[in-house]
């Protein structure tokens, strides 16, 4: 069944796509500064977190039932990762790349999302930042 979203409803998911950018831009800039901390690798998975959450929100909304778990393996992958290094040494930057550009992939039109980009996670060896 297609059902037609209202101009707010638009608007909406138009602001939480806008917030999934910004918040994977923010990503960026700090995996990709010159030295890092424990606390950018905090904030790192916070953000990723954060835009976990929206797009459960957004799937929920607009087409229930919709499968995340690419993404959030992603995630996991990050954080797995980064726990076999030091506390300041961000080891996932090319996970936390692919985390960003799968999530801004994916296409919210209306109050339909489409299937999420099934993107195969590298193995370990190449996800090492050197």
């Amino acid at each position: 069944m297609n059902m037609q979203s209202t101009e707010t409803e638009r608007l909406l998911l138009i602001e939480k796509k806008a917030e999934i950018c910004r918040l994977s831009l923010e990503i960026l800039e700090i995996i990709h500064q010159e030295t890092t901390s424990r606390d950018d690798i905090v904030d790192v998975k916070k953000r990723m977190i954060q835009i976990l959450s929206l797009l459960h929100t957004l799937a929920a909304y607009g087409s229930p039932g919709r499968n995340l778990n690419e993404v959030m393996k992603l995630v996991v992958r990050f954080c797995q990762l980064q726990g076999r290094e030091r506390d300041d040494f961000i080891s996932g930057v090319p996970v936390a790349e692919l985390f960003c550009i799968t999530v801004n992939a994916i296409e919210f039109s209306y109050s339909w999302m489409p299937v999420i980009v099934k993107t195969p996670i590298p193995p370990f060896d190449i996800l090492r930042k050197t």
